[in-house]
Formats: C-alpha cells, sequence, structure tokens
C-alpha cells in the first residue's frame, strides 16, 4: 500500500509539472567588463562548453559611453543612453534639477532619471513574474513599476548566495516562479581596473566567474523545468590597459573658473561651461592631441551620444589607452579602463547563450547591446516598447520554432 501511495504522489507531482501553462524561462546573467575575448584568452571552459554547445556572439558592440551603468541598462531597455538617458556612470540632469552619482542612493533609486521600459516592465505587463538579483535599474520604481522581486546592491554577496537566490526563485510555485531573471556580478571589472586585463588577478577572476556559471547552470539543468530554461551570459563592456605614460589633465588646458561641472570618470566626461566660456573651452581642448571632443548634438551619428540634454556643453573622451582626468588632484590609478568609443575592439563584451528557444553551435560575428531586449522578449513571447534594437540582428540565433 505504501508503494502505491507513493508512485500516486510521484504521478501526481509530474502531472502538475506537466499541466502548467507552456513558457519558457530566461537567466540573463552579466559579468561586468568580462571582454569579448576573455574565453580563449583565459580558458573560460564552461563559457566556451555553453558557447560550443549553444551560441556565441564573436563581439558584442557596448553603447556609447562604454561605462557599466549606461550599458546594462541599454541590455535591458533596447535604448542607446542618448534615448533613455542614463548618459553615464554620473552626470548632472537640468531637466530633474539633480545629479546622478552610481554610489548615491538616492539617485539610484530615483526612477525619474531611468527613461524608456526596461524588460521587466514590459514583462510585468504581460503578466509575467520577474526579479533581479542586482541589476541597473532594478532598485527603482520606472513608471511605478520594478521586478516583483529584487535586491538592494551590495558587491560583498558572493556569487554563490546569489546563484542560490536565483534557483530558489526558480523553485516557487509557478503563479510565483519568475519568467525573467537577472543577475549581476562586479566581477572581472573590479580586478580589471585595479591591475589591468592582461593580469594574473583578472585570470584569477575569469576562472571563478567561470566556475560559478559552471555551477549555475548544473543547478539550472536539475530543475523540473531545465527544458524550458535559457541561459544568457554577457556583458555590459570590455577592458584596456592603460599605463601613466599616457594621461591627459584637464586643468592644463582649461581653467577652472570656466567650468560650472565636469562629471564621469577616467577616460570620458560631459562638461557644464560657464555661458561665456564656451567657445574657450572648445578651442582649448580640440587643440588636445589623443582627445576628442564634441559640442552637444555634434558628435557623429554612428556614435549614438551626446545628443542628450544631460550631456551638458561637452562630450569629451580619450583616445584608446590615453587616460583622461580632471585634475592632478585626482587619485589617479592605472591598470585598466573603459569607456573608449565602441569601435575599440577591446570595448567589446561577452554573448553566449543556451536553452530551447537557443540553436545548438551558432555562432555570429557581431551585434549590438540593444539588440538584446527585442531578443528576450520574443523568447519570452511578449510584445516589446518601442527600442533602438533590431530583431533581425539576433533572429538568426533563434531555433525557426522560437522565432
Amino acid at each position: 500500500m505504501r508503494t502505491i501511495i507513493t508512485l500516486l504522489f510521484i504521478c501526481c507531482s509530474l502531472s502538475l509539472w506537466a499541466q502548467q501553462p507552456a513558457g519558457q524561462y530566461v537567466v540573463m546573467v552579466s559579468l561586468d567588463g568580462f571582454r569579448a575575448d576573455y574565453p580563449e584568452k583565459f580558458q573560460a571552459k564552461n563559457l566556451l562548453k555553453i558557447a560550443k554547445e549553444g551560441v556565441r556572439v564573436q563581439r558584442m558592440i557596448p553603447s556609447n559611453p562604454t561605462k557599466t551603468f549606461p550599458n546594462h541598462y541599454s541590455i535591458v531597455t533596447g535604448l542607446y543612453p542618448d534615448h533613455h538617458g542614463l548618459i553615464g556612470n554620473a552626470f548632472y540632469a537640468p531637466d530633474l534639477g539633480k545629479s546622478y552619482q552610481v554610489r548615491d542612493r538616492k539617485s539610484v533609486e530615483n526612477g525619474d532619471f531611468y527613461g524608456g521600459e526596461p524588460i521587466w516592465n514590459t514583462a510585468r505587463k504581460a503578466g509575467l513574474q520577474t526579479a533581479s538579483y542586482f541589476w541597473v535599474g532594478s532598485e527603482a520604481q520606472i513608471n511605478k513599476m520594478q521586478p516583483q522581486k529584487w535586491k538592494k546592491y551590495n558587491e560583498k554577496a558572493n556569487f554563490e548566495v546569489r546563484i542560490d537566490s536565483v534557483i530558489s526563485w526558480l523553485k516557487l510555485p509557478h503563479k510565483e516562479r519568475p519568467r525573467l531573471i537577472t543577475l549581476y556580478y562586479h566581477e572581472p571589472d573590479k580586478s580589471g581596473h585595479h591591475f589591468g586585463p592582461d593580469s594574473p588577478e583578472v585570470a584569477e577572476q575569469v576562472k571563478y566567474v567561470d566556475e560559478q556559471i559552471g555551477n549555475l547552470y548544473k543547478k539550472l539543468m536539475q530543475l523540473p523545468i531545465a527544458d524550458s530554461i535559457n541561459l544568457i551570459v554577457l556583458s555590459d563592456h570590455g577592458m584596456r590597459a592603460i599605463s601613466e605614460e599616457k594621461q591627459i589633465i584637464l586643468e592644463d588646458y582649461i581653467k577652472e573658473e570656466w567650468v560650472q561641472g565636469i562629471y564621469g570618470s577616467n577616460p570620458v566626461y560631459t562638461i557644464n561651461a560657464v555661458e561665456d566660456k564656451k567657445d574657450s573651452i572648445y578651442k582649448s581642448l580640440r587643440e588636445v592631441l589623443h582627445l576628442k571632443v564634441y559640442k552637444r548634438g555634434k558628435a557623429s551619428c554612428r556614435w549614438k551620444v551626446g545628443k542628450h540634454i544631460r550631456t551638458g556643453d561637452f562630450f569629451i573622451v580619450g583616445e584608446p589607452g590615453w587616460s583622461v582626468f580632471p585634475s592632478h588632484k585626482e587619485n589617479r590609478k592605472f591598470g585598466g579602463t573603459h569607456g573608449y568609443l565602441n569601435n575599440d575592439k577591446q570595448m567589446h563584451a561577452l554573448f553566449v547563450a543556451k536553452g530551447p528557444a537557443f540553436k545548438n553551435g551558432y555562432t555570429k560575428r557581431t551585434i549590438r547591446n540593444i539588440d538584446v531586449y527585442n531578443l528576450v522578449a520574443k523568447i519570452l513571447e511578449i510584445q516589446p516598447a518601442l527600442n533602438d534594437g533590431k530583431y533581425r540582428r539576433v533572429r538568426k540565433m533563434l531555433k525557426k520554432n522560437a522565432r
């Protein structure tokens, strides 16, 4: 009798899973600063395995400026920073009369800074459950919405803890279970800044995050819904080595009294000028070797940057390998950085994916990170909001029955 009851319980449990509405899941993981060539450079075996068995984009092109916050938000909105308004890790927003700083909790949690519609809002509008374990914008009420489950950022939360939370969410009852989960980890970016992209420290962090991606994938495949889970692993930008020999100090060329504010970090900034000193600043900076200077709205269309009102009067960026600092007082560190224009291949980012929606063993040369929004919307079968991405650039990555 006990055997019969046990068999009935198992059959009923399996029946419950089988009866649940069809629908695929997306788990999207960002490894900050994971350059496109790191899998081969450091032999990241788990990422290479996912790439071999699933889909690999050789180089995902980030948006300008190639900084962390603008690009994470571009990934989940499909919009260029010029269109979603998060134009840097730090900037002044004259439309709000406030400054944005990544380390300022008030600004990070203020939904007024964030334009566009993040993918979790799109999913919620379609009636789906969503969750985020750290992602730019997830801590803010954007259009009075955010993921149903989210975490306040805490760098000290190790990768294993984050992964365990993701798995626990996917074990929830069907009505509570997120169909979309975003997960962020701050390495190898942190080590890349301190030690440079060619350092043993970055090699060690790549090995660690690769092991954790293997750990995550293994745990995902042990779930009853494993056949419905699509894993996407990507990054926001790459990393370039810098040295003390190549640096530009802005105060050597422009006077302090000419400037209302300089916002950003090496090697890219926006400048708000004193009204009658705009010409003086432009004339001085355009003569500086290895520095590109654009008046607001005057950057080439190819860069898709520098038109938003939050750009201030000027958008400036160093040439690849050159550091830019506002003053000699700045705490200048030399190891690695990012922020260069996105035609620099060392700014290009990781993208690998595997799951029932993706082809097996498919490689694509490039996509833009603004294309990811449409890709995820398609897998989840939800209607995307207006965005800058092109579904045609990612369409062939999916199996025909998923298109």
